[in-house]
């Protein structure tokens, strides 16, 4: 199947008439239009969860076990990898049905999956019975990686997977072959992640990134104020991998808590690091006052000046 066939075949087959008509109920296509992925998400997942290594649990569907070969619920994952690499905002914003119809957008690729993988889904769905669909799924499709957050009960797909995943749900099959990696939560881990929470709503952070590989060890750190944006580089890290960890996060916040202490103008509350040579200081200020005198049609320059006097 070339890939003008498959994007025939994707555009001309409704799923859900195509599969009722095959025996699946309206109460799951119901539920498929409101369910989203990424009900957990994957920041809080690797921030908080670690690999677990010694020990076997059961669940609804049989033993899990790192990296062993398992029949797991469809409808216990949360999150399909390849969809979260393309937009964060796919998962978020549309219903799995549309995702899996490929209504999001005429191009299907957008959606971060493959069309030729997309149009071999929807042939079998076409041309096989529910109960060989099922069966395929369960017994005879090479297995999927799936990794399981015991804490949650969730499962992600990791790597390869993304499309048998996907349509397992669609056709509301009872389990997929997988290949499952179990993962624990850490207890110091979570508590990190709660109080870093905690900092981004005492301090009206909205974000904060990595710098370039020219400046290691110092971040990117966007505050929202007054209804503005401003972006500030702290030196340091918060994290560890992908874990925040505690007492980075405290060195953190007494940074930010220095900042609050000596900036008397809540223009720039937050938004300047005091301890930067003075020369850079200025040009900081002037920058952000003016912009926002510009903006509201203010003249400010007193005011700048009395902030650099320390009046």
């Amino acid at each position: 199947m070339d890939k003008r066939e498959a994007e025939e075949l994707i555009y001309n087959t409704d799923l859900r008439k195509t599969l009722s008509s095959k025996g699946v109920s309206p109460e799951h296509f119901d539920k498929l239009l409101e369910r989203r992925f990424n009900n957990y998400s994957k920041e809080y997942l690797e921030a908080t969860y670690e690999p677990a290594k010694t020990f076997v649990l059961y669940n609804s569907i049989g033993p899990i076990e790192p990296a062993n070969i398992q029949a797991v619920a469809p409808s216990k994952i949360d999150g399909i990898d390849r969809i979260d690499r393309a937009s964060d905002k796919i998962a978020k914003y549309n219903s799995i049905l549309d995702i899996a119809q490929g209504s999001i957008d005429p191009r299907v690729e957008t959606n971060g999956l493959n069309v030729h993988r997309m149009g071999k889904a929807f042939k079998h769905i076409v041309n096989d019975s529910i109960e060989e669909l099922h069966s395929w799924y369960k017994e005879r499709c090479k297995p999927v990686k799936l990794t399981y957050y015991l804490d949650d009960d969730i499962y992600r797909t990791t790597g390869d997977g993304s499309h048998r995943s996907l349509y397992s749900i669609i056709v509301n099959a009872p389990a997929i072959k997988a290949e499952v990696m179990v993962y624990k939560k850490n207890a110091n881990n979570q508590k990190a992640f709660d109080y870093f929470e905690e900092m981004k709503k005492k301090y009206n952070i909205t974000d904060i990134n990595d710098c370039d590989i020219r400046a290691p060890h110092q971040m990117h750190v966007t505050f929202n104020k007054d209804n503005a944006s401003y972006k500030v580089t702290y030196p340091g890290d918060i994290r560890e991998g992908k874990s925040y960890k505690m007492e980075l996060l405290k060195e953190f916040e007494k940074k930010v808590q220095d900042d609050l202490s000596v900036t008397k103008h809540k223009l720039v509350t937050l938004f300047i690091r005091l301890k930067m040579p003075n020369t850079a200081l200025e040009l900081v200020i002037r920058h952000l006052m003016k912009t926002y005198a510009n903006a509201n049609g203010l003249r400010i320059d007193k005011h700048i000046n009395s902030l650099l006097s320390g009046n």
